[in-house]
C-alpha cells in the first residue's frame, strides 16, 4: 500500500494561509496599513481602484527595507519582529507572525519599492501569485511603496463572492478607520479611482476622532481615564442622551490594536444601566494600555480577537471607570427640585410693632362632623339619630343610579367599530386576523397606547400607533402617492454628517431620496445640508435620512419598488400617531376600519405585531 501523506507545494500551502488572512480587499489594507506604521511612517496614503478589485496601493514615508529584507518579506513566517518565543509576551507591534505579505502574493500580483534613507538606490520586487519575476536596484523615495493588483486572480471562487464596490469599500474605510483612531500623530489620504475622499492631518487624540467619525460627536464625547496596577484605561465615552438604536460609534483597541470584546461592551452597556432606554446603545472609544504578558494576540489570525489573564477584574475597573465620567460631568440625572412655583416672600426689614396685627378666629370645642352619619352602620358616632333617620336622610341627598342606563350610554358614546371576527382553522396560529365576520363591542384606549375591542371568541388589543403606520404605509404606496407628497422648503437648513466609510451609500441614497421630495447640497467633509424635505417629514428630516441611510448600510441598496416601499415604510414611521396621542373612540373606530381595509392588518412593513388576541377560553382559565 502506498503512501498518502504528502507535504503541500508552497504555492498551495501559501493560498490556504491566504484564505485566513486575506479575505477581502479591506483585508490586503488592513495589512499594509499596520505594516506602514510599524515602519515608523509619519504619513501614509492609500489609493485604491474599483473598491481594490483593481489595486491598492499604500505609499509611506517610513524606515523602508534592505534588499534582502525586501526579498524576505515574502517567506512564509519571516518577521522583523520576533526571534524568539519570549517575544510572543512583549510584542508591541502589529503584525509579527511574518504570514502576512506571503499570504497576499499568494493571491494577487504584488509590485514592492522600498528604499533606506542610507541607500542610494532602492530596490523593486515583482510578484505574481507567490512567484517571483523580477528583482532589480531602482530609484525610489525613502520608504515604501506597495501595490497589489488583481486580488483573487488566481482564486476566481473567491473573487465571485466579492460584494459591491459600495460594500467592499466601506469594509476598507472600516479597516483604515481602526488604523487611524490609534494613530493621530500620522497623517493619511485616502483616494478611490483617483479621486480624494479622506484627508487627515496629524493631531490630538479628540480632534482624530472628530475627523474620522464626524464632528457631531463633539458635544457627546466625555473623556474618561483611568490609571490602575491592571492597566490603563483612557478614551471617550458618550453622553446617555447620545444613545442610539443603531449607528452608534463603538471601538476597543488595546496597546494600539483594535479588538473586539463582547464580554467589555457588556461593562459599558452595565455602566449606563437605567440611564440609556432600553435597546439603544452608546458611543465609546476606549484604549487600553495593558503589559503584553497579560494579554494573548495570537488566538485569531486576523488579531481582533484577544485574551486578557484577568478579564473580570478589568470588567470591574472599565464599569467603575464609565460611571466616574458619567457621574462627575453631569451626565447622569440628579434630584433636581421645581421651584418654578415657589413663592419669594421677602423678608420684612421694619420693627415688629410695626407688624399689623393677627385676625380673630374661633372655634366650636363641641362641634361633631361626624354626628347625623350612620358611618359605622349603627347608631352613628355622635349617638344622637336612629339608624332609620340617618338612612332617610342619605337617601334624600344621593339620587339612584340606574347601571342599565349607563351601560347604554357608554354603548352610545363609544360606538365599535367594525372589526373583522377571526376564525382559527387548524393550520393558522391564532395570533393573526381574519376577515370573515363582523361583530359589534364597544372599545377603549388602555395605557394611551392600545385600542381594545371585545369580540365573540375574547378580546383583541390593538396597538394603535403601529396599526396608523400599516395605514399609512398603504396610503403612501397606493398611485404613486409618494411622489405627490408636497415639498417643502426648510426655513433653517439642517445639517447632516456621515462618516467617511458611509458616504459612497449615503450620496446614492440621496440622490434616489431627491424623486421624493428631499433636496441636499453637499458641503464636504461628509457633511451635506437638507434644503428640502417632505412636509410631512419637516420636523424630523435629519433623524429621517439618518434612518433610512442606516437601513441601506444594514440591508443592502434596494432599487425601484424595493425603494418606495422602504421610503414609504419611514416616512409612515415619523408621521404616525405617536404613543400618547389623544384618541377618541370615533377616531378609533375610523382607524381600526382604515386597518382591516389594509392587505396586511396583523403586521407593520417591518414585521412588527399590530394585534394581539386573548381568546375566551384563556380568560376563562384564569378564574379557574
Amino acid at each position: 500500500m502506498s503512501d498518502i501523506i504528502h507535504l503541500l507545494p508552497d504555492s498551495i500551502a501559501n493560498q490556504i494561509a491566504a484564505g485566513e488572512v486575506i479575505q477581502r480587499p479591506a483585508s490586503v489594507v488592513k495589512e499594509l496599513l499596520e505594516n506602514s506604521v510599524d515602519a515608523g511612517a509619519k504619513n501614509i496614503r492609500l489609493d485604491v481602484v474599483q473598491a481594490g478589485r483593481d489595486s491598492i496601493r499604500v505609499t509611506d514615508d517610513g524606515k523602508g527595507m534592505s534588499p534582502n529584507d525586501a526579498r524576505m518579506a515574502f517567506e512564509r513566517h519571516a518577521t522583523s519582529k520576533i526571534s524568539n518565543v519570549e517575544g510572543l509576551y512583549t510584542l508591541r507591534t502589529m503584525g509579527f507572525r511574518g504570514e502576512a505579505l506571503a499570504s497576499i502574493a499568494a493571491v494577487a500580483q504584488v509590485e514592492l519599492l522600498t528604499r533606506m534613507a542610507d541607500d542610494e538606490l532602492g530596490t523593486s520586487i515583482t510578484l505574481s501569485g507567490s512567484v517571483v519575476s523580477n528583482v532589480q536596484p531602482a530609484t525610489s523615495p525613502v520608504g515604501t511603496i506597495m501595490t497589489v493588483k488583481n486580488l483573487f486572480f488566481n482564486v476566481p471562487a473567491r473573487r465571485k463572492f466579492l460584494k459591491t464596490n459600495d460594500t467592499e469599500f466601506r469594509h476598507i474605510m472600516e479597516e483604515l478607520e481602526r488604523v487611524a483612531l490609534v494613530n493621530p500623530t500620522v497623517s493619511i489620504s485616502v483616494y478611490h479611482n483617483g479621486n480624494p475622499v479622506l484627508e487627515l492631518p496629524t493631531g490630538s487624540l479628540k480632534s482624530r476622532i472628530l475627523n474620522v467619525l464626524g464632528k457631531k460627536l463633539d458635544k457627546d464625547l466625555l473623556p474618561i481615564q483611568m490609571l490602575s496596577p491592571l492597566g490603563n484605561i483612557t478614551g471617550f465615552t458618550g453622553r446617555p442622551d447620545g444613545a442610539k438604536k443603531k449607528g452608534s460609534s463603538q471601538y476597543f483597541f488595546v496597546n494600539g490594536r483594535y479588538m473586539r470584546h463582547p464580554y467589555f461592551h457588556k461593562a459599558v452597556m452595565m455602566a449606563y444601566d437605567q440611564l440609556i432606554p432600553a435597546g439603544t446603545a452608546p458611543n465609546y472609544l476606549i484604549y487600553f494600555e495593558i503589559e503584553p504578558a497579560m494579554i494573548d494576540v495570537n488566538i485569531h489570525p486576523t488579531k481582533t480577537e484577544i485574551k486578557f489573564a484577568d478579564e473580570k477584574a478589568i470588567f470591574n475597573l472599565l464599569i467603575s471607570t464609565i460611571r466616574e465620567a458619567l457621574g462627575s460631568s453631569s451626565a447622569t440625572p440628579t434630584i433636581d427640585f421645581d421651584r418654578s412655583q415657589v413663592i419669594d416672600m421677602p423678608i420684612y426689614p421694619g420693627r415688629l410693632d410695626e407688624l399689623p396685627p393677627s385676625p380673630k378666629t374661633g372655634a366650636n370645642p363641641h362641634y361633631n362632623p361626624f354626628s347625623g352619619m350612620d358611618v359605622l352602620g349603627a347608631t352613628g358616632i355622635g349617638g344622637r339619630k336612629s339608624q332609620t333617620e340617618n338612612i332617610a336622610r342619605r337617601k334624600a341627598k344621593i339620587p339612584e343610579m340606574d347601571w342599565s342606563d349607563l351601560l347604554t350610554k357608554f354603548n352610545n358614546d363609544a360606538p365599535c367599530p367594525v372589526v373583522p371576527e377571526p376564525l382559527f382553522p387548524e393550520n393558522q396560529p391564532q395570533t393573526s386576523v381574519n376577515k370573515h365576520f363582523v361583530v359589534s363591542s364597544p372599545c377603549f384606549i388602555y395605557k394611551e397606547r392600545y385600542i381594545v375591542t371585545a369580540l365573540t371568541r375574547g378580546i383583541a388589543m390593538i396597538d394603535f400607533h403601529r396599526a396608523h403606520v400599516r395605514v399609512l404605509y398603504e396610503q403612501f404606496l397606493s398611485d404613486k402617492s409618494l411622489q405627490r407628497i408636497e415639498q417643502q422648503r426648510l426655513l433653517f437648513p439642517e445639517v447632516i454628517e456621515f462618516e467617511q466609510k458611509n458616504v459612497p451609500i449615503a450620496e446614492k441614497v440621496m440622490d434616489e431620496m431627491n424623486v421624493f421630495g428631499f433636496d441636499f447640497s453637499p458641503l464636504g467633509g461628509g457633511s451635506y445640508s437638507i434644503l428640502s424635505a417632505p412636509a410631512l417629514a419637516t420636523n424630523t428630516a435629519n433623524l429621517f435620512v439618518q434612518n433610512v441611510v442606516e437601513t441601506y448600510i444594514q440591508e443592502g441598496l434596494p432599487t425601484g419598488k424595493q425603494f418606495a416601499e422602504l421610503m414609504a415604510s419611514h416616512l409612515a414611521e415619523h408621521t404616525a400617531m405617536p404613543y400618547g396621542h389623544p384618541l377618541s373612540p370615533q377616531e378609533a373606530d375610523s382607524l381600526l376600519a382604515k386597518l382591516f381595509a389594509t392587505a396586511e392588518p396583523n403586521y407593520t412593513p417591518s414585521g412588527k405585531i399590530i394585534i394581539s388576541l386573548i381568546l375566551q377560553d384563556d380568560i376563562e382559565q384564569r378564574f379557574h
